[in-house]
């Protein structure tokens, strides 16, 4: 049986000194004694064999944005490329990009502004992320298609399901990160109460402990109003994304 291990920084104590008496042996144990004993020895050896095996320890879950993001600013973080684009028709933006070119422009701007702001050197964007899949094409998933169905209705401290919880694991075990900040959709939604063809650009993002596959936090973040589909728009929740991080 494995002893228990020591806390870190921490040194056993040493043997003291040791007295001996003399030994008395117990009589035999018999009936019901016997079968009392045999009982708690089987209880000892299932408690062993099936008590609970070490786990990944996991952080606490965040409940708000501020405090989710700002808990990034001083650690290595995947980002992970935008999952899913799109405009509402409700807008009326003729010129809006498609889905694969709205992927494309958010996932530059996001690294781009969050880069500019001094996460470039321990956080890892869309791209970088999609060049270590490409070396590793037998250990990971494409990132631009990860499971993520299901993930916007998942209560937040709940575990990551399969397959995204080991398509995460294995992209977080190529990097020293543990987190990864996934951005499930970005979308222009019209602004309630504004005029008509008002709208402003809303990252879905969640944020995820890899290594214990667990939902930090999930939420929106939006930008400025704008009365058409504009890379100014995408610019701006990127800065107000980029604010709560290094909020202070």
């Amino acid at each position: 049986m494995t002893s228990a291990a020591t806390p870190s920084g921490s040194v056993p104590n040493a043997p003291g000194v040791v007295s001996f008496r003399p030994v008395t042996t117990p009589p035999p144990a018999t009936g019901r004694r016997f079968a009392a004993l045999a009982a708690c020895g089987g209880l000892l050896l299932t408690v062993l064999a099936c008590g609970p095996r070490p786990t990944v320890a996991a952080a606490a879950p965040m409940a708000s944005a501020a405090a989710a993001l700002s808990s990034l600013r001083n650690l290595p973080v995947l980002v992970m490329p935008v999952q899913r684009a799109g405009t509402d028709p409700a807008l009326g933006w003729a010129s809006a990009p498609g889905e694969a070119e709205l992927r494309r422009q958010a996932d530059s701007l996001f690294a781009g502004v969050l880069g500019a702001r001094g996460l470039a050197s321990r956080w890892t964007f869309g791209d970088a992320v999609r060049r270590l899949a490409r070396r590793n094409p037998t250990y990971v998933t494409d990132p631009d298609r990860l499971g993520v169905g299901g993930l916007e209705l998942s209560a937040v401290g709940s575990r990551v399901a399969e397959p995204l919880a080991s398509e995460l694991r294995s992209l977080v075990a190529l990097t020293e990160a543990r987190h990864v900040l996934l951005p499930l959709s970005v979308h222009f939604a019209p602004i309630a109460g504004a005029p008509a063809g008002t709208g402003h650009a809303v990252v879905q993002l969640a944020l995820v402990d890899a290594r214990a596959s667990q939902l930090l936090w999930l939420g929106p973040v939006s930008g400025d109003p704008f009365d058409s589909a504009s890379s100014a728009a995408l610019t701006s929740v990127a800065e107000y994304l980029a604010d709560l991080i290094l909020a202070r």
